[in-house]
């Protein structure tokens, strides 16, 4: 049907994306900082807009422990030894269990820490919450590791945690648990003051049998506490636990303090990293292990103390004394405590003197300070593109950018305890309180523009492969084909997969395969299929040479592709490849010469496809049918200017995002929610100048999309943003 379109000649209006909030997604994060990578990331929120003050709980007890939480659900656990289950979203609590009489009195010296100190840890498919804490019984004091039923909160098995030798009285049980291997691993460190003959623990608790193992730092010396708020971390390729240790000691041997441990599943110790000034620092009380160690990928850790001075180390070949890959003032002189947070390439470090950004090359591998603040910062941690933490001097939670450390947020004062660390899921911040479990919304916004560099003279595209999976392809400076894949984290390397190509790439992702549809120097169209094992040559699927421009593909049926292209009399075209047979090319519309742009195709399933064009009237154009064969008119979208093709993504039913570059250079975003009332144009990052092509956009989760650029210095460029 031939359309005929009305020129709009008023300028793009500058007017605030109003749509219904797209929901963030729920992660369990059952253990400190997420993993036992101890990194504390979450990759799948979106970037952010503003912060909202959620729901916030009393609690019999103070909260030393992080937060947990496993679907609907969050954890916390207090000195009182009170287990509490709330409700994630609107704070009603679920059950509240007592795991035993806490202690009051009795220890030989520091703090009063008479109950549940630690981070608890959950088996979500075992339907299990672990959690340590000191439990008077009738009199005796032990330790005790209590397994608890996620759903209902009953106490499922106690466990007394008391190996020859370790004694409640001078041992203090901070750091977190950690769940791997069948068991659950339980360190212990000193007391404040340093009193007794005390040497650092794990004790490790089958989850099945109940059977209890154990390690215990060298007895020549005394000391060598494992006691960062932390834990231990595990490399999941091997099992293997990394622990840092305290200072031991003022002798003429280290004696396995002021180190990171490696030690197998079963705690014998494989391998030892010991700082080079670790005869000073025993001797003056400045522990490396005030922090536990993180690890990074790649073969490597980071590990940073008292003593300021952060380490790179390699996690398979530790190096002993001094055997550090690298090392650097991180802390300007102050003290590291507690844990790190890791979203590549940055570590971020709590300082007394403030919170730290390191920039962190995994290629050499060395890191640079970025940015620091200027409050003691509690252990960070990252989500929606900034780094979260709180003052411990009461000014309440931050957000900060990753790459600046410009303040995105600041909530109002509240009291926190050193050491005290958030969790974070759908949005949502959860923050420990002395007494009080509060939380924060994220509303969704942008991550920001990240480089992943590369040399490209072309506009790269995306499409997601699964949960959290994008694809990335792009036409290189050789006219192939190069492919880059993301986790949601972090990138993979580049591969190169061929082809002489005479425009931008069209990628469909479908029941597990890729498919790259180009034109070739022939003007015909070429297609390249990576059928779950391995990716198939480059054939012809069509010689009619009518491309004029780069293809658009969707699949709306199981086996079944839709490409469409420009023509050469600048009318849309489409071809169908069903179960690899395909048909000609056809014209769609009769749409009478009126593309300005390459067009878009995108598909929520079930027969239903939205192309998306520019007009000569540099109009945003919509096309569409429901069941793949008959379409509707063409209507327009808002009222803008293009400044580029469109790029358009479904992450749910009804639920369309277009994206184009402005001719302004910056990202703008149109969605509609019914896929019928539209909202109006927005610039997403009021980025002027950072695009140099059109955006390839693509939902990798519900809400968040991908959207990736070339930038002026012709480097890939990417940011996820919410679909809201």
């Amino acid at each position: 049907m031939r359309v005929r379109l009305i020129p709009f000649p008023v300028a793009l209006a500058l007017v605030a994306l109003v749509a219904s909030a797209a929901p963030s997604q729920a992660i369990d994060w059952p253990t400190y900082h997420l993993d036992n990578t101890r990194g504390g990331y979450d990759s799948t929120q979106p970037g952010l807009a503003s912060v909202t003050a959620g729901w916030s709980n009393g609690v019999t007890g103070t909260l030393m422990a992080s937060p947990i939480i496993a679907g609907t659900r969050v954890f916390v656990a207090t000195e009182g030894n009170w287990v509490y289950a709330f409700d994630t979203a609107i704070g009603s609590q679920q059950w509240k269990t007592s795991v035993g009489t806490a202690v009051t009195s009795g220890w030989g010296c520091g703090q009063s820490f008479g109950g549940i100190t630690s981070t608890p840890a959950a088996d979500v498919p075992n339907n299990r919450l672990y959690v340590a804490g000191l439990v008077n019984v009738a009199g005796t004091v032990n330790y005790y590791l209590t397994a608890l039923n996620l759903t209902s909160g009953a106490i499922v098995s106690q466990t007394k945690l008391a190996p020859a030798g370790l004694d409640w009285v001078i041992n203090g049980q901070r750091g977190a648990l950690a769940l791997a291997n069948g068991y659950v691993y339980v360190p212990f460190g000193g007391r404040d003051g340093d009193c007794g003959n005390y040497h650092g623990w794990v004790v490790g608790v089958n989850t099945t049998s109940l059977a209890v193992i154990s390690f215990e730092t060298d007895t020549a010396t005394t000391g060598d506490a494992i006691w960062a708020t932390s834990g231990p971390a595990v490399d999941a390729s091997t099992g293997d636990l990394l622990v840092a240790t305290g200072q031991g000691s003022c002798l003429p041997s280290p004696h396995q303090g002021q180190s990171v441990l490696r030690l197998s599943p079963t705690l014998a110790v494989l391998d030892t990293f010991t700082e080079p000034n670790w005869n000073y620092d025993n001797c003056h009380d400045v522990d490396l292990g005030s922090v536990g160690p993180l690890l990074l990928g790649g073969g490597y850790a980071f590990i940073v103390g008292k003593q300021s001075v952060g380490y790179i180390i390699r996690v398979n070949n530790l190096g002993g004394i001094g055997g550090q890959a690298f090392g650097a003032d991180v802390c300007n002189g102050g003290m590291a405590f507690g844990g790190t947070a890791y979203a590549p390439p940055y570590i971020f470090v709590a300082c007394d003197n403030g919170l730290v950004a390191l920039t962190y090359d995994a290629t050499v591998p060395s890191f640079a300070v970025t940015w620091r603040s200027n409050f003691w910062a509690t252990p960070p941690i990252v989500a929606a593109g900034v780094v979260w933490t709180t003052d411990t001097g009461g000014s309440g939670l931050h957000a900060f950018d990753l790459a600046t450390g410009n303040v995105r947020y600041n909530s109002a004062a509240f009291s926190v305890n050193h050491f005290g660390t958030a969790a974070e899921s759908a949005g949502t911040i959860f923050v420990p309180g002395s007494s009080t479990l509060l939380t924060f919304q994220i509303n969704g916004g942008s991550a920001g523009w990240r480089s992943i560099g590369g040399y490209i003279n072309s506009s790269p595209q995306v499409a997601a492969t699964g949960l959290n999976q994008t694809d990335m392809f792009v036409r290189g400076s050789d006219n192939g084909l190069w492919h880059r894949p993301f986790n949601g984290r972090t990138w993979g390397n580049w591969q190169a997969l061929g082809g002489v190509m005479n425009s931008d790439p069209a990628v469909v992702a479908s029941n597990g395969h890729l498919d790259v549809f180009t034109r070739g120097t022939d003007n015909h169209l070429w297609q390249t299929t990576y059928n779950g094992a391995q990716w198939i040559p480059w054939r012809q699927v069509d010689s009619t040479g009518i491309l004029t421009s780069t293809p658009t593909a969707c699949s709306p049926i199981s086996g079944r592709f839709d490409i469409f292209v420009r023509g050469t009399d600048n009318q849309l075209w489409h071809k169908i490849i069903n179960n690899g047979v395909g048909t000609p090319f056809t014209n769609t519309d009769g749409a009478g010469g009126i593309l300005d742009s390459e067009p878009s195709c995108t598909s929520w399933g079930g027969g239903r496809m939205d192309v998306f064009i520019g007009g000569t009237d540099k109009q945003l154009w919509h096309l569409w049918t429901s069941d793949s064969t008959n379409w509707h008119t063409w209507t327009r979208v808002g009222n803008g200017v293009l400044g580029s093709r469109p790029s358009a993504t479904a992450w749910g039913t009804s639920r369309l995002d277009v994206y184009i570059t402005g001719t302004d250079g910056g990202l703008w975003h149109i969605a509609t929610n019914d896929a019928a009332n539209w909202s109006n144009w927005s610039d997403s990052e009021a980025n002027g100048g950072v695009l140099a092509s059109p955006p390839g956009a693509s939902a990798r989760a519900q809400g968040v999309i991908d959207v990736v650029i070339r930038g002026t210095d012709h480097a890939v460029w990417y940011e996820t943003v919410s679909g809201s």
